[in-house]
């Protein structure tokens, strides 16, 4: 892991095989699956072979039309959805596919929403002990009060959790650096936040245009569309994008709290999956881990 204000560039640029990637593309299509869906399923494996974390939220901006016959793009909205994805290794890859379709399949387009919901990340997980007795608390002493606001009881319900959520960080915070101060400690202040990954796959991955940056006479270029990508990000969140340069070759590009090092293998364990996989889509997810 680094802290993406301590690198010197943010948005790393990989070149793919483009034959690779076309017979990936058509492996996809033979089996009547979504190419997104496979790139998901891919980076999910590249990243739990690293980081060894099987539950993880994805957030997927795709904004063009998979295996159109025609030379350009049909523009679509652009749509988030944000789905939590568990890996279990005795699948194999078309199994793991369709689990991610499942959960595409019944998640509503990602909303802006409070950091107490994304936060919650998976179904169940219930409150933790801290919280928990925070909770209570401000249950017992607060909740009268509110009721006089004439507030719908679920939405007192669910000021109280926030608040006490609110509440259990900065006293956990507080009492450990009391800690530190008192006895000459080092305890890390905030445990390490489990990684989000927003995976862009861009309308350029799917073009049949070849760039032709001729017009007439005149050799022209145009600026970096992804500039803007190209900046510090939270250290909670990793971009992964898939698109095409200005020269049509497919490329990934990442940003996120990551080395150079992590990077780089993040993406050779991509690589090596789409290869494995092109060789035998029977294997299991143990397969391409091993």
């Amino acid at each position: 892991m680094s802290a993406t204000d301590e690198q010197e560039k943010y948005l790393f640029h990989y070149p793919l095989d483009s034959l690779r990637v076309e017979q990936f593309i058509e492996w996809h299509r033979t089996k009547n699956i979504n190419v997104s869906t496979g790139l998901i399923a891919a980076c999910h494996i590249a990243l739990y072979k690293l980081s060894h974390q099987k539950k993880m939220p994805f957030v997927l901006i795709h904004n063009g039309r998979e295996g159109s016959q025609y030379n350009s793009i049909v523009g679509v909205f652009v749509e988030y959805k944000r789905i939590n994805l568990t890996l279990n290794e005795k699948d194999n890859f078309i199994d793991f596919i369709k689990s991610i379709e499942e959960q595409l399949l019944i998640t509503a387009p990602y909303q802006k929403c409070s950091h107490i919901i994304k936060n919650r990340e998976f179904k169940g997980a219930g409150l933790t002990i801290n919280h928990y007795l925070h909770y209570v608390w401000n249950k017992l002493f607060l909740k009268r009060d509110l009721e006089k606001s004439k507030l719908h009881s679920t939405v007192i319900d669910y000021l109280i959790k926030y608040f006490s959520w609110a509440q259990a960080i900065t006293h956990n915070t507080s009492f450990k650096h009391k800690l530190n101060q008192l006895f000459k400690l080092k305890i890390p202040l905030a445990k390490p936040e489990r990684l989000r990954v927003l995976i862009n796959i861009t309308p350029s991955f799917f073009s049949k245009i070849v760039p032709d940056k001729n017009f007439a006479n005149l050799s022209y270029q145009y600026p970096n569309h992804y500039s803007s990508e190209d900046r510090p990000i939270n250290n909670r969140s990793l971009w992964i994008l898939f698109s095409k340069d200005l020269e049509g070759q497919y490329q990934l590009s990442i940003n996120g709290p990551l080395t150079e090092y992590g990077k780089d293998e993040v993406v050779n364990a991509f690589n090596k999956i789409m290869a494995q996989l092109l060789e035998n889509d029977e294997c299991t997810l143990a397969d391409f881990l091993s």
